[in-house]
Parts: C-alpha cells; structure tokens; sequence
C-alpha cells in the first residue's frame, strides 16, 4: 500500500501505471522535481500534467553517494529534459555551498551543476511541510472509490529494495519510499501528555522530497491548443454520424472562429482603447 502506516485504506489500483506500453502524451506539460544528496541519493523526478490537472510520475534518476559532475551527463540523458517548463528543487541547493578545489572559493551547489551543464533548477518557494505535502496527496488519493487519482506514478518494475540508477519512464524508488513512509510513534508515557504524533520521519525520503516539490508546486493542467479542441468536436459529430461534406463545413467555421478569437486584442486598464494591447496566442 503507498506511503506506509498513514494510507492502509488505500489501494494500488489505479495509482500506479503497471501497463508496459503506457507513456505520456507528447503535448502535455513537464515538470520536475530535484533533491541533492552527497551520501545519501540524489533523486530528480519527472512529472507529466494532462488535460485535467492530473500529475503522471514518469522517469526518475536515483542515485547515491556520486558527485555533481558525476550527476550531471546522468541528469542530462534523460528523456524530455529539454522540455521542462520548471525543475524544483530544494532551497538549499541554491543556499549552501560547497568546496570543489582547494584554495578555491566555494561555489552553491545549483551554481555548480549549472556548470556542468545542468539549467533548469528552480527554487522551490511553496511550501515544503512534510504533513502538509502528506495531507495534499491523501486528498489526491481520496475516495477512490468514486473517483480516478489526480496523482499517478509510473512503475512496472517494482522492488522491495532501492534501485539506483537512471529510470527513463519508471519510478521504482518513488514508490519504494513511499510504500516505508511512517509516522513517528509515541512511547506509553510520550501518549499519556501527548497527542498522536503526526510528525513524518525524516528517512528515505529523497525521491519524495522531489515528489513534494511537484505536488506543492500546484501545476495547472495542460492548456489544449485550438487545433486539439477542433478534432475533438469533429471526432464527437463523426460517431454521431455526420458525413465528410458537412465535416469539412464546420471544419472550416470552427478554424475560422478559433482563428479570430485568438486574435482578439485584450485591453489593459481602465480605458481600453489607452490601455496596452496584448495579442492572444
């Protein structure tokens, strides 16, 4: 069951992706999230975000006790890295620095990955509580009885043990440090003058952290373009039926409003015609 003690009422049904031939659409969104670690791994997770808001975890690279310069080329390799709109990564990352020569100054840790060629790391701002993060992915794993997951990870090479290395459409780690997260447990007499502790131990939780970052980030669907939403109604009146002739008449209407619509000016201030003209696209 994913994330351990806290979700027993779950179900992996429909949460993790098992299908081998599955892969996300080309068109949607990419984001990432980033957690550096020196001995302990260093963990980018790759999400994809469809139509309706929902977050695929799709690729993963988990690695431990390397350096940056060994992380980099790694990093790079992976699939769809050039198409992340944002990779988050912990604040830390751009805070604390670190020697790489001797007699050299130290550099921050962003600062040398961008170095090896490593530019999309983006400060995460939101917020990185670990409780909060857990309440977040419970009610994206809510009622799932009624319901599909908002949050999907990917994995159809699941182990019980860590498997470090560069996963291109897996998230074999993700999912392991999820499936051991626990909750801190009170001793008999922490209980009888506290509450149930709801504190999340700080272990295994490198691919989560990035997961967080993800997740805590809010991402907005995947906007679809005119051209997407033109096919989809002419694909609804095909199976109801319409003929090619009158497909193709409201064909040209539907560009040909979609067209003006986007090129609509949108006036800025209180006077349109003083105000700024942007362009639709």
């Amino acid at each position: 069951m994913p994330c351990g003690t806290w979700t027993r009422s779950f179900s992996l049904s429909g949460i993790v992706i098992t299908d081998p031939a599955w892969r996300p659409d080309w068109r949607w969104r990419v984001l990432g999230g980033f957690d550096h670690g020196k001995t302990n791994p260093t963990a980018l997770e790759r999400a994809y975000i469809d139509y309706e808001g929902v977050i695929y975890f799709s690729g993963e690279y988990y690695v431990p006790g390397k350096s940056v310069w060994q992380h980099a080329p790694e990093l790079l390799r992976m699939p769809d890295i050039d198409r992340f709109e944002a990779c988050y990564a912990d604040p830390t990352v751009f805070d604390q620095r670190t020697q790489q020569e001797r007699g050299k100054e130290p550099k921050a840790i962003a600062q040398v990955y961008e170095e090896e060629g490593v530019h999309f790391l983006t400060r995460f701002y939101r917020n990185r509580n670990d409780q909060t993060f857990t309440e977040a992915l419970l009610a994206h794993w809510g009622d799932l009885a009624h319901r599909n997951p908002t949050v999907r990870i990917v994995c159809r090479n699941y182990s019980d043990r860590p498997q470090p290395g560069r996963h291109d459409w897996d998230c074999p780690n993700l999912l392991w440090e999820l499936m051991r997260t626990r909750r801190r447990k009170l001793t008999a007499t922490q209980l009888m003058s506290q509450n149930q502790s709801e504190e999340i131990i700080d272990k295994d939780n490198h691919a989560r952290d990035a997961m967080k970052y993800v997740v805590m980030s809010l991402p907005e669907p995947t906007e679809k373009t005119w051209q997407d939403r033109i096919a989809e109604k002419l694909d609804a009146y095909r199976q109801a039926g319409m003929d090619e002739h009158s497909l193709n008449i409201y064909r040209f209407q539907m560009e040909r409003e979609d067209r003006q619509t986007d090129e609509q000016p949108v006036y800025i201030g209180r006077r349109g015609h003083r105000g700024i003209i942007v362009r639709r696209r």
